[in-house]
């Protein structure tokens, strides 16, 4: 199922950073699990991100199927999993596509639509 991405207004993921350590979390944390600091203030992710892994789910009832999930890196070492909203099955996803979070109307979390044309080309696969 492919949504037409002109109609996603893109979102940036809020999360926290750690003013002690600066590592950056998604979803909000409370406490740093790395150096257990409190101050975590609100932090946007940057709206787009790059594609690491995916996979297509073809069972279900959550959504219509075969969908697309990936896991996706964002700037501050934060990698977050989304449904892939314009996925299509002959259009495979691939490492290192770039991805633009987007708020989901329907369920009130994020999707990510993938930017077809950023795959890497064989030689940089």
């Amino acid at each position: 199922m492919m949504t037409d991405t002109l109609d996603l207004a893109v979102a940036p993921l809020t999360g926290t950073h750690c003013a002690t350590c600066g590592r950056t979390f998604y979803p909000a944390r409370d406490l740093c699990p790395t150096c257990w600091a409190t101050d975590l203030p609100a932090h946007d992710l940057t709206p787009t991100g790059t594609v690491a892994t995916w996979t297509v789910v073809r069972m279900g009832k959550l959504f219509e199927v075969p969908y697309a999930l990936c896991y996706a890196d964002f700037a501050g070492d934060v990698r977050v999993l989304g449904r892939v909203v314009n996925w299509v099955e002959d259009q495979p996803l691939a490492p290192g596509m770039t991805v633009t979070t987007h708020a989901d109307a329907e369920t009130g979390d994020h999707v990510f639509t993938v930017d077809h044309a950023s795959a890497p080309t064989e030689q940089e696969a």
